[in-house]
């Protein structure tokens, strides 16, 4: 059996969430704390043959990735094995994308071109998918997305700072992106005011987040992480699962603490920055 040696990284999706929807921008990390690479091992997770043939049965994707060599080799044991948490919004879904991608795809793609095949192959687990997540995998880079622009940065963003530092808290909880993005998305369709809210105060506040870390402007960063987490007590109330809403409250009652969702939320891992 093929040594593990993870090749493809986890992603984090630090600003964004929900509101890159709504034309909002976003900003992604690869995590190398967690990742997944190929092995020729058939007990090895996950099982993918389900999705090999929904490849196979869609025309563009179908010409973008070689699905006969990838069923080939699928056949002859190859797996992702990979230590992403199913359903903890670090990507695993992203992950096999990029590692198919990078192993079959047919030709040479340009960025836009690439993302547009991941976001095809992504929507078999989501339903849509801006294709982001796999992209970040597949780059290994982080990137941010503003409406239909996306920047590859030249170096991952510090995930702290004089006074601060932000890391990962897992919420023992399982997550289902699909459904929560589709309630999102009927909610911000048919509640006027909710959508408002969102795009006259949490994008601005984002927008604000992103800029600050990306010119290193330390107190920018930590001030409308604070914003942030406050709407999001509001705005994504329904994606915090109740034994963590308690731990935002009084985190943001403490002013030491303040959460964020990575990702839909619902479960697996949010954000925390901690004021040292």
């Amino acid at each position: 059996m093929a040594s593990f040696q993870p090749s493809y990284p986890a992603k984090i999706l630090l600003f964004g969430e929900y509101t890159v929807l709504l034309g909002g921008s976003g900003l992604s990390l690869p995590w190398f704390g967690c990742g997944a690479a190929w092995v020729q091992d058939p007990q090895a997770a996950p099982e993918f043959g389900a999705f090999i043939d929904f490849l196979a049965s869609k025309a563009v994707l179908s010409k973008a990735i070689d699905t006969e060599a990838l069923a080939a080799d699928y056949a002859d044991g190859w797996r992702l094995r990979s230590t992403i948490p199913f359903g903890s919004g670090l990507g695993s879904s992203g992950v096999l994308c990029a590692a198919i991608f990078d192993r079959y795809h047919r030709k040479e793609r340009n960025l836009e071109e690439t993302r547009k095949v991941l976001s095809g192959m992504e929507g078999y687990f989501h339903g849509r998918s801006s294709g982001l997540d796999p992209l970040v995998s597949f780059l290994k880079k982080a990137i941010v997305s503003r409406r239909d622009d996306l920047e590859v940065l030249a170096e991952i963003p510090k995930l702290a700072g004089p006074g601060f530092k932000i890391e990962l808290v897992d919420s023992a909880s399982p997550r289902e992106t699909r459904a929560l993005v589709e309630k999102f998305r009927a909610r911000t369709d048919n509640d006027p005011q909710y959508r408002d809210l969102i795009a006259k105060e949490l994008i601005p506040a984002n927008e604000a987040a992103i800029n600050g870390l990306l010119t290193n402007d330390h107190e920018a960063i930590i001030k409308h992480w604070q914003v942030i987490s406050s709407l999001s007590l509001d705005v994504f109330r329904d994606m915090i699962p109740e034994q963590m809403r308690q731990i935002w409250m009084a985190g943001i009652s403490s002013r030491r603490t303040f959460y964020k969702l990575c990702g839909a939320g619902g479960g697996g891992y949010f954000l925390k920055l901690s004021l040292l």
